[in-house]
């Protein structure tokens, strides 16, 4: 009986032995649920799969900010992968259709392309925020030449600016200088008026976008206006150029002076194009359609329509660099704005 017992204890020591010896396997970690989503973060970019892109244009057609993008809209179109659309709604330097871009979704399938009216509008307090705050700016396109050229009707009468200055000094009041109220027409023409002393001889009177101010002139309803260089190509027997707004003659009309050899100093209009979606888009969203801006530019269709305008150069800004260039326009023009917002 004593050796049955010292066998139990003899196996028993040896099993705790075992089971002390023994290491504990870790818990496995629970397997990934196969359809769980990434996180937004690292989904992949899927846009534009949607659907159009439908970009507004604060203008109607048959004008510079229509033409350009509506050239530019099929290369973009086939970089991307999908059809580009244009909706037309002028009015307000912007105002329109800057609103009804802010009823949208931040989502990339609603933009908008313009130009330096919409920071105008920004400025003078015209919008609920500032662009910036606003908008999502994916491409700013600088462009040098087409200068504006001070324009009048070849039927007025006057052949030189000379002689359009003693006009309205001799006739206070009769000029209608035809501008888009609101915008950079309006304050350019507000601070051209004040270069050649007749601010308070002339009515700026808002006709709407460019290619309505053209109408004007053509009909006379306004005298003047400060219109691109390659109005007086497209209207060759109707516009005369007195002066133009650059600091060389520009190719276009090298026989237009310019300010600057009529003694009126180193006076250039600036010119820019953005596009902008909803503030809130997707930031890859953005980075891709400043690619496809540059990439457009960079077509044939893209070169001939920068071209047509006359155009002697021009680039594309992205990130950083397109705020930086917006916030030095900015700051160049906040003078004149301000002077639009005391005159009312």
């Amino acid at each position: 009986m004593k050796k049955v017992i010292a066998l139990i204890l003899a196996f028993c020591m040896v099993f705790a032995l075992c089971a002390c010896g023994k290491e504990e396997t870790p818990a496995e970690a629970p397997a990934e649920d196969a359809n769980q989503e990434p996180a937004a973060d690292e989904a992949p970019l899927t846009w534009p799969t949607e659907g159009d892109i439908n970009v507004l244009i604060p203008a109607n057609t048959g004008g510079d900010t229509d033409t350009t993008f509506r050239t530019l809209s099929g290369p973009i179109g086939e970089y991307l992968g999908t059809n580009v659309m244009l909706t037309n709604m002028s009015g307000g330097a912007g105002a329109i259709a800057l609103n009804e871009l802010f009823d949208y979704e931040p989502d990339g399938y609603t933009g908008i392309w313009h130009h330096y009216d919409s920071i105008i509008l920004s400025m003078k307090g015209g919008l609920d925020g500032t662009y910036d705050e606003l908008l999502d700016i994916a491409a700013v396109v600088p462009v040098s030449g087409g200068n504006f050229v001070l324009t009048v009707n070849v039927n007025s009468g006057w052949e030189t600016l000379d002689d359009f200055v003693a006009y309205c000094n001799d006739h206070p009041g009769e000029v209608v200088w035809a501008i888009e109220a609101g915008g950079w027409s309006q304050v350019y023409a507000a601070y051209m008026a004040q270069v050649l002393g007749v601010s308070d001889k002339v009515n700026l009177v808002d006709f709407g976008s460019s290619s309505d101010r053209n109408a004007a002139l053509l009909g006379g309803q306004a005298q003047v206006l400060l219109g691109p260089a390659n109005n007086l190509t497209a209207y060759p027997d109707d516009f005369l150029g007195l002066a133009s707004c650059s600091l060389e003659p520009q190719s276009v009309c090298p026989d237009v002076p310019t300010l600057k050899e009529l003694g009126y100093g180193d006076i250039e209009s600036t010119k820019f194009y953005y596009f902008g979606f909803k503030k809130g888009t997707d930031p890859r969203i953005i980075e891709k359609m400043g690619e496809a801006v540059k990439v457009a530019l960079e077509t044939e269709e893209g070169k001939e329509v920068m071209s047509r305008y006359y155009y002697t150069s021009y680039e594309v800004l992205t990130g950083d660099e397109a705020y930086a260039y917006l916030k030095d326009f900015e700051t160049e023009y906040e003078p004149f704005v301000m002077d639009m917002l005391a005159a009312g």
